[in-house]
């Protein structure tokens, strides 16, 4: 038995560091910067080696604009509860099965990939201002605070975070965003994303929303009382879709063309609506809130409607783009359609 533990302290000897202890050298951290740092802060005895009780005892790290671009070796603090690592060069960083930790600031890096997979007690993420276009947060079941805007995410799936409050996800790509499970939200900001709809029901805690800048044609918004700001202006559409009647004049169907129903059509304000042609003149000639459908003497380009959300605030909505004429048969609609 004496002899295994004499091996067992020769080879620690000549490792270095013992079991459960990590030498700070270039292979368990790379960044130069970020093990001078570790160094500095950490290593309470100055033997180059973080103890267990030096190990416990790191439950905040900030390397803020420090100019690291790797920061690999944050994954041996397995007491950390706190990691602010923002304005640097990061890009790319692995915390996931981080257990302890609970907040994560990580804003103005290059940042192309992030792993936070299986952070449990995560409560807050600040990523935004990278260069992500995925971000998995489905094991983050405590998660009470995203901020992951001006990335590049093409989708966004918080239907595991119950318990999310605050989402801003502005200036991204998103195309589709379901926040049914987050009846917790209470501030949501998705502008400038490429959402087609948007589905608060079940948000009725919501008190601050912002979504304009997006693709929606419609938005309901009566269910949401306990709102106090709400910015949902410059809803944007492609596509715009024109047809022509055999008297030469031109139309625009709501109810056909963008499947807005009798309800929606309901709320579409009829001195919100017009249409402008090559000349940016207002070429409506009337509009019939019943059916959806705009006349205009000449072919519009450009076609806008005031849509009311049901909780005092008007989203403008803009058809616009080259537009598809369709030409009206004296029977029905003719299949034929012809660019101009």
């Amino acid at each position: 038995m004496k002899k295994v533990f004499a091996l067992m302290v020769c080879f620690s000897v000549m490792c270095g560091a013992a079991w459960g202890e990590v030498e700070i050298n270039a292979t368990n951290f790379p960044d130069e910067i970020f093990r001078t740092y570790v160094s500095k802060n950490f290593d309470g005895d100055s033997d180059g080696i973080l103890g267990d009780s030096e190990i416990a005892a790191i439950t905040s790290v900030d390397v803020a604009n420090k100019g690291i671009s790797d920061i690999t070796g944050i994954k041996n603090f397995t007491y950390l509860e706190i990691l602010r690592c923002s304005d640097n060069g990061l890009t790319q960083m692995d915390v996931s099965n981080m257990q302890t930790l609970q907040a994560v600031y990580c804003s103005y890096n290059s940042l192309e990939s992030l792993n936070v997979f299986g952070c449990r007690n995560l409560k807050l993420l600040q990523c935004d201002n990278n260069s992500l276009k995925s971000l998995n947060i489905s094991g983050c079941s405590h998660l009470t605070h995203l901020y992951c805007y001006r990335n590049e995410l093409n989708s966004l799936d918080v239907s595991s975070n119950t318990a999310l409050m605050y989402l801003r996800c502005q200036g991204n790509n998103i195309a589709v965003l379901n926040v049914k499970n987050n009846t917790a939200l209470k501030k949501l900001y998705c502008s400038s994303n490429s959402l087609a709809e948007l589905d608060l029901t079940n948000n009725k805690a919501l008190q601050d929303l912002s979504c304009g800048y997006n693709a929606m044609k419609a938005l309901d918004l009566s269910n949401n009382t306990a709102l106090t700001s709400v910015n949902v202006s410059s809803q944007s559409i492609g596509s715009l879709k024109v047809n022509r009647r055999e008297d030469g004049t031109y139309y625009v169907d709501l109810m056909s063309d963008y499947g807005l129903t009798s309800q929606n059509l309901a709320r579409v304000a009829t001195s919100g609506v017009k249409g402008f042609n090559t000349k940016n003149n207002n070429v409506l000639t009337a509009y019939d809130s019943a059916s959806g459908i705009a006349s205009f003497s000449e072919s519009p380009v450009k076609f806008l409607y005031g849509y009311d959300t049901g909780a005092g605030y008007s989203m403008d909505v803009t058809i616009t783009a080259v537009p598809v004429i369709t030409t009206e048969a004296q029977i029905g609609r003719a299949s034929c359609r012809e660019r101009v």
